[in-house]
């Protein structure tokens, strides 16, 4: 963290900062998942010392600078960077109109902010601000809550078994997986591009699918149409059987 606050924000506000042209691939992407990032964590105020007062969301209806914009900011005279505790206390506002922005849009502005604010929010000196993650049912954040949180869910697939099971091996499964899906970019490319007819590829996956998930018309893989492929079985073949040496 001392890092990031030396080298990558600089004495820049993480919430507003642009993102930079030049970088790493992994602080751009970081970046650049703020704005969701911030719907998923909730600033609980205790004293209101470590909560940013624009910048987090803390309130009901989500960050202050979200909705308000930054021209509220200037009115007050206020930052970014101003916290809770700074700008309230006890309920009541630690700063004002500015003498120059008290036109009649300012103070319109003015007042659908503090609209904004419960009447009954109240800081409390003894206790220390905390971070609420909203996904987890424990408020802890988690590789996997923060990941099913922002994936896209699709429907669930009658072959999942078939791919994704405890003792299948990871490599294998993925290529199945991306075969079922015709997403191979070798044999697959070349017969969209019309540079191949050949089909005779993965004969075991097509018995597969012969023999477990044949009614299923998510699986219209080329090789799953071979005539031959439903009566290969591995069990009860030979070596011999299945491949032709003469013909390699």
């Amino acid at each position: 963290m001392i890092w990031i606050h030396t080298y990558l924000l600089n004495g820049k506000n993480f919430c507003t900062m642009q993102v930079p042209s030049e970088g790493s691939w992994v602080w751009k992407k970081i970046l650049r998942l703020r704005v969701a990032a911030t719907n998923l964590i909730k600033h609980k105020i205790g004293n209101g010392n470590s909560t940013s007062f624009w910048m987090d969301n803390w309130l009901p209806c989500g960050p202050l600078f979200v909705i308000s914009g930054p021209l509220i900011i200037q009115d007050l005279n206020s930052s970014t960077s101003a916290s809770v505790s700074e700008t309230l206390s006890r309920q009541s506002w630690n700063c004002f109109l500015s003498s120059r922005r008290q036109t009649p849009t300012a103070m319109k502005r003015y007042m659908d902010l503090k609209r904004l604010i419960p009447p009954d929010i109240a800081l409390n000196s003894q206790v220390h601000d905390s971070i609420v993650w909203l996904p987890s049912s424990f408020g802890v954040h988690s590789a996997k809550s923060a990941w099913d949180s922002l994936r896209y869910k699709g429907p669930v697939v009658n072959w999942h078994h078939v791919v994704w099971s405890p003792k299948s091996i990871p490599k294998c499964s993925f290529i199945l997986w991306i075969c079922i899906l015709k997403r191979l970019p070798t044999r697959d490319k070349l017969q969209r591009w019309g540079l191949t007819n050949s089909l005779n590829v993965f004969p075991a996956l097509a018995a597969l699918r012969a023999k477990t998930i044949s009614s299923s018309p998510a699986l219209s893989h080329p090789a799953y149409g071979l005539r031959y492929s439903p009566l290969v079985s591995w069990k009860e073949l030979p070596w011999t059987g299945i491949l032709s040496f003469k013909k390699l």
